[in-house]
C-alpha cells in the first residue's frame, strides 16, 4: 500500500510541478518544488523527497509511475530471463542423466563462460547463485528425476 501512495504522490507531485513551471516568475500561483511536495506528502500520506521529484521533471517524467529500486542490473531483461530458463533446463537434464549433481564452483565455471561467450563478463559465482535462487521453485530438493 505504501509503494501505491507514494506511485500516486510522486504522478501527482510531478504533475504540479510542471504545471507550476508554466507560470512566469513572480506569478501567484507559481510555486516552489519543496511547497509542492510537501502539501502532496501531506495530501497522500507518503513520503516523496522534492529533489526525486524535481528530477523527474527534468527528465520529462511526468505523471509516470517512479522507477524500481536497488541498482540497475547487469543483463537486460530478456538476456536474464533466457539465461535463467538455460540454467534450469541444464538443472534438469543434468538431474535425468547424472547420479550427483554438479556443485556452485562446477556451475558457476559453466555459467560464466556462456555468459562471458555472449560478451557480459563475470568471474564470480553470484550470478549462478542468483539463477539457483530464482529457479529453485522449478525442482525438488534431494529428488532425481
Amino acid at each position: 500500500m505504501q509503494t501505491k501512495k507514494e506511485s500516486t504522490a510522486l504522478k501527482l507531485a510531478t504533475s504540479r510541478i510542471a504545471a507550476s513551471n508554466k507560470f512566469p516568475k513572480g506569478h501567484a500561483e507559481k510555486k516552489s518544488i519543496n511547497t509542492i511536495v510537501k502539501e502532496v506528502n501531506d495530501l497522500c500520506g507518503s513520503n516523496i523527497s522534492p529533489k526525486t521529484a524535481g528530477t523527474y521533471v527534468k527528465k520529462r517524467r511526468i505523471n509516470t509511475s517512479p522507477l524500481k529500486k536497488g541498482p540497475i542490473g547487469s543483463f537486460p531483461k530478456p538476456v536474464l530471463e533466457s539465461l535463467k530458463w538455460a540454467y534450469a533446463s541444464y538443472i534438469q537434464l543434468e538431474q535425468a542423466k547424472a547420479t550427483a549433481q554438479s556443485s556452485i564452483k562446477e556451475m558457476a565455471k559453466r555459467v560464466n563462460a556462456y555468459v562471458n561467450y555472449g560478451r557480459f563478463h563475470k568471474c564470480r559465482d553470484d550470478l549462478t547463485r542468483k539463477l539457483k535462487t530464482q529457479t529453485a521453485d522449478l525442482f525438488t530438493v534431494g529428488n532425481q528425476m
